[in-house]
Order: C-alpha cells, then structure tokens, then sequence
C-alpha cells in the first residue's frame, strides 16, 4: 500500500497463523521501519486503499477470521520505528 507522498508498506502475505515482518519504505527505496502484522487474511476481507495520507491495515483477533476486524493507522513511534 502507498501513501500520498509516495512512501509504500509491503507485507508477507503468508496466510499461516503468526506474526509476519512489514517493512516501510521511502519513495527512494529507503528503510523507514519495520512492524509485526498478525497473518494476511486474503480470503475474508478485501480491503483496497488506494492512495491514503497515512498507512491503514485491519486489525483483529477474533477467533473466527472474518470477524471483529477494525481498521488501525501506522505511525511511526517516538524512536522512529
């Protein structure tokens, strides 16, 4: 996914339960940072955003995949990751 200015996140979309490594990086190509997303769930929600002035990812943990999700922004913490 891309923001407006340019910046772009990429996920693992392995569907195996577990955490999975995101990686943000600049419109150059540059690593601004890393996050945990939980597995990529491909089947139950379809979720296209495409051009945002913020990163946007669903989020949830309810037992039952297709349930309970909500949309959460990324940023960037105080240390920069």
């Amino acid at each position: 996914m891309a923001r407006a200015n340019g910046d772009f996140l990429m996920r693992d979309t392995d569907r195996r339960a577990g955490s999975r490594k995101a990686t943000i990086y600049s419109a150059t190509g540059d690593i601004l940072g890393r996050l945990e997303l939980g597995a990529y769930d491909a089947f139950n929600h379809y979720f296209d955003i495409r051009v945002a002035g913020a990163f946007l990812v669903l989020v949830g943990d309810h037992p039952n995949a297709w349930e309970g999700k909500w949309v959460a922004e990324v940023r960037e913490t105080t240390s920069g990751n």
